[in-house]
């Protein structure tokens, strides 16, 4: 019982200790004879309170009782509390037996229940009482000692039920948060997002929870401190993970590519006699298209992995399997082929766990030497296919803890570990189905768990979430499944005929993941490292075309690996690849190599620290009127002149002036509002501050394309109220000003064209020229126009880079009118470069761009040159002379070598601006092959 009592005390803030804990049962009011009858086991904390400053400690000493339950995480989580004042009633008889079963089924009468104790805890008379029942005698006597005790001292003190009990808040208010002393990492999709969402709605006038918020902060500071306090380096650990939907198939080719990767062309690998008869043969090294085929990412591994991570999909297709399946055969067959394709390397290597579920199979090696680092692993596996369980679709995981080897390289115990977690999932089928994968992705977030340690006869054993790790790395092949959202012949002419730098920018732009990621509908929070590689799906061994993909499938990146980490635990992604040379399976294997790097933090100097860092920043009672104060040095904040895309900021210094630590916080100035305009970004939004500790605090304004279109139109005076919050404490209140500088960019096309002049030099809205008095085209991309029809470097154009300083220097003298500090003639490719990106710049931020987007499908339905000219007509005179002026420099950019290839590259890095895709999640996808082809009419 005495760990049972140090967890307790885990959840306390150091003014608070547990006394007594005692474990119980909520006896079943319907089945008051029976007080076996109630759910899981609670405990019942006595827990008192010392108030702070008191020379008499007993005088000044308060007492609550505690209803604690395990959580599904098995954490204890603070149920109900009771404080014991002197109305309080704690009774105490002697509970029935229940009657034996003496029946053949009947469990033994040891196992049956015991004579035990029921007490009846009456908080008040107008709450019903709370019916709980013992067995354990042991624990019970020192349990109702110290109620009676601290009860006592509250009828010394006159503590009557309407005694308000401030230090209970924090625990009547934290539901939602993890005890600070937790071992178990907290859910990664709490610690991802920003504290500032966290906290209560407040607002001026409204300070919201300030107990919760504050407990919150303190948390979150915490942790943190002790983290800096006692960080003794740093471990790199070094994962290699891959994905292979293997269709059925036997290991019959040589996966050294895969599992070793690219660098395994050049090194030869023993025989595979009795796993591979059928290899391809790998030891010469590929032809330069097919590595680039592989991937584009030069960056690997500079050493061998510590970990292999290695999901299987679609590994057993027979119909018994989907029914039901406990053969390893499938299993071992594989884990011995992967073990063969390490070559020399194998020995190195052992395996730590595998999981299978039917068709799917997750399998972690590690090297022998690190075995000891390893601990506490654990899996889980779960159907998402018919009905939800059965075995065709659904996921594996491994959950692990690594702790950093010493320097004999061994793990030491001492250390703190890390959790890292895999996910291997096969998801929905089908293009249409993807509503259906995002409703697997979220049904396996919930359903997959890791049961702790429980005994075997727990019928409902504690789960941990796959989310309480440092780091998730989720991994999927024929599904993930999402597909990409154009027709399956522009699909493969885009693969096959666009230039490679912008081939793959185009297809994700149809990706269904990446969609589900932006609209926040699954793996938002995920991070994919990006893809420029040939998609994995689908390969065919009939009909197919000439990269080898099947003529009746679509090919699709439905083959991903995805992660997902702590804060704190900075992961680097150093590649992404798919390697064709694996052709057992109509998918192709994908591998991702990632560094981690594990803090080494020594276990029992990390845990002192927080006790005594939360000692530090404890509350006061509110009783004492202590009441924490801070200092703002400057109030009144002026920007000054502010420019487009030109990064501003200014400082705030806060000081806590009295004598208790100080959580602050801002908060909007009323309920339902943001607590800054979106021009303004503040750095950090909340913090906390020890007596006599300063603080600095960001604003920042960099105004870009989302906040420029509604400035461009208001006045160029920008104001803003800021509401600097103490909790328990008093409000500050910041101004901000600034004054915006028109710009040209993020600007609409037609009110361009009616600016008296430079846009700089616009006083107010009502000097814009009327309607019939406007230029014929805006004079800021007629002047980008003309300059790199005369002096651009036309031959390196494409191929240069340029500086973004020039870019910026650029878009002042646009917006001041002032003339180019770049005269005719021959100059820097760079510069011209830089006019180049400007001009896209220019075009892209327009509010509404030069065909209409209710335009953009008939344009793309022109058949010839004649009908692509026809169709300007349809245009505003304004949008019709920045078309005509800008695809005249491109044509005359194109005629530079003459070449088909050269045009199309140039025609598919431009129609993103000039026919960019219409925002409105509702809209119907145009196809790009389309616009494309629009454009050449133009340029060729």
């Amino acid at each position: 019982m005495s760990e049972i009592l140090n967890e307790v005390r885990a959840l306390l803030l150091p003014a608070d200790d547990a006394q007594a804990v005692l474990e119980v049962l909520v006896t079943d009011e319907e089945k008051p004879s029976n007080p076996g009858s109630s759910d899981q086991p609670r405990l019942l904390a006595v827990i008192s309170h010392i108030r702070s400053g008191s020379s008499q400690a007993g005088q000044h000493e308060e007492g609550s009782i505690f209803l604690l339950r395990r959580s599904p995480s098995e954490r204890l989580e603070i149920q109900r509390v009771f404080p014991i004042f002197r109305d309080l009633s704690l009774n105490l008889a002697q509970s029935r037996r229940a009657t034996l079963d003496l029946s053949a089924t009947a469990k033994p009468v040891s196992n049956q229940p015991r004579t035990g104790f029921v007490l009846t805890l009456q908080p008040g008379s107008q709450i019903p009482p709370l019916v709980l029942t013992a067995f354990d005698t042991h624990n019970l006597r020192p349990l109702l000692s110290e109620c009676k005790r601290l009860q006592e001292l509250a009828l010394t003190h006159s503590t009557d039920q309407g005694a308000s009990y401030p230090w209970l808040l924090p625990y009547t208010l934290r539901k939602n948060t993890q005890p600070i002393m937790s071992q178990t990492p907290i859910d990664l999709r709490v610690l991802n997002k920003p504290l500032h969402e966290q906290l209560s709605p407040a607002s001026a006038g409204l300070p919201g929870d300030d107990a919760a918020d504050s407990t919150l902060i303190r948390d979150h500071w915490v942790r943190k401190q002790a983290r800096d306090v006692c960080h003794k380096g740093t471990y790199r650990l070094t994962l290699r993970v891959g994905t292979f939907n293997v269709n059925g198939k036997p290991p019959l080719d040589d996966l050294a590519v895969w599992t070793r990767g690219p660098e395994s062309f050049a090194s030869k690998l023993p025989p595979l006699e009795n796993l591979s008869p059928l290899s391809i043969g790998l030891s010469e090294r590929p032809p330069s298209d097919l590595r680039r085929a592989l991937s584009s990412n030069a960056s690997s591994l500079d050493r061998d992995p510590d970990i292999f991570v290695f999901g299987f999909q679609e590994l057993d297709l027979s119909t018994e399997a989907l029914l039901y399946s406990t053969s390893t055969i499938k299993e071992d067959s594989w884990t011995s082929a992967i073990f063969a394709s390490l070559g020399d390397k194998a020995s190195q290597y052992t395996k730590l766990a595998s999981k299978q579920l039917v068709g799917m199979l997750i399998i972690i090696i590690i090297k022998v030497d690190l075995k000891p680092c390893f601990s506490d692993v654990r899996l889980s596996a779960t159907g998402a296919g018919i009905m939800g369980v059965m075995g065709n679709k659904g996921g594996t995981a491994v959950r692990l803890a690594f702790t950093p080897p010493t320097q004999d390289n061994e793990s030491s115990g001492a250390f703190r570990p890390t959790v890292l977690t895999f996910v291997n999932t096969h998801l929905a089928a089908f293009d249409e189905m993807v509503d259906k994968r995002n409703m697997d992705f979220h049904d396996l977030s919930k359903r997959l768990g890791f049961s702790s340690y429980a005994p075997v006869e727990a019928i409902n054993p504690p789960q941990t979430s796959i989310y309480e790790s440092d780091v998730l790395i989720w991994m999927g092949g024929k599904d993930l499944n999402y597909r990409i959202d154009l027709p399956d012949g522009e699909v493969r002419s885009i693969l096959r005929t666009w230039p490679e730098d912008t081939r793959y920018t185009t297809l994700l732009r149809y990706d269904q993941l990446r969609n589900a990621i932006a609209g926040q509908r699954a793996f938002d929070l995920f991070k994919e490292f990006p893809i420029n590689h040939l998609p994995s799906y689908r390969y065919g061994s009939g009909m197919t075309d000439e990269l080898g993909y099947d003529l009746k499938r679509r090919p699709a990146w439905t083959d991903r690996i995805l992660h997902l980490s702590s804060p704190s635990v900075h992961v680097r992604q150093l590649n992404y690849q798919v390697h064709p040379t694996v052709t057992l399976s109509d998918h192709r294997p994908v591998s991702a190599e990632f560094i981690v790097p594990v803090d080494i933090l020594p276990g029992h100097e990390y845990y002192e620290s927080l006790r005594r860092l939360l000692r530090q920043v404890a509350p006061p009672s509110l009783q004492e009127e202590v009441r924490p104060m801070i200092a703002v040095e400057d109030t009144s904040i002026h920007f000054g002149q502010i420019r487009y895309k030109q990064l501003a900021s200014r400082t705030i210094r806060v000081k806590n002036t009295g004598e208790v630590p100080c959580c602050w916080r801002f908060i909007p100035i009323a309920p339902n509002e943001t607590i800054s305009p979106e021009w303004l970004r503040i750095l950090p939004l909340n913090g906390l501050l020890l007596p006599s500790e300063v603080a600095l605090i960001t604003l920042e304004i960099n105004i870009g394309p989302k906040e420029a279109p509604t400035l461009n139109l208001g006045s160029k005076v920008l104001g803003a109220a800021l509401i600097l919050h103490t909790a328990f404490g008093k409000d500050h209140f910041i101004s901000v000003g600034a004054e915006y500088q028109y710009s040209c960019f993020a600007n609409d096309l037609i009110r361009l064209t009616h600016l008296p002049g430079p846009v700089r030099s616009l006083k107010s809205q009502d000097d814009l020229l009327p309607e019939n008095r406007g230029v014929n085209a805006p004079r800021e991309i007629m002047r980008l126009v003309n300059w790199l029809m005369k002096s651009a470097d036309i031959s390196k154009l494409l191929d240069s880079s340029s500086d973004p300083q020039v870019v910026a220097q650029l878009r002042e003298h646009l917006d001041t009118g002032t003339d180019f500090p770049y005269p005719v003639g021959d100059v820097d490719p760079a510069i011209s470069r830089a006019f180049w990106d400007t001009l896209w710049e220019l075009i892209m931020s327009l509010t509404e761009p030069i065909v209409p987007f209710t335009l953009q499908a008939r344009c793309t339905q022109m058949t010839s040159r004649d009908e692509a000219f026809e169709f300007l007509s349809e245009l505003t005179p304004a949008a019709v002379n920045v078309w005509i002026s800008v695809t005249a420099f491109l044509q005359f950019l194109c005629q530079a070598d003459s070449s088909e290839e050269t045009a199309r590259r140039v025609a598919t890095m431009c129609f993103p601006a000039l026919l960019p895709d219409d925002p409105n999640p509702q809209s119907t996808p145009i196809s790009p092959l389309a616009k494309v082809n629009f454009i050449l009419y133009f340029i060729t």
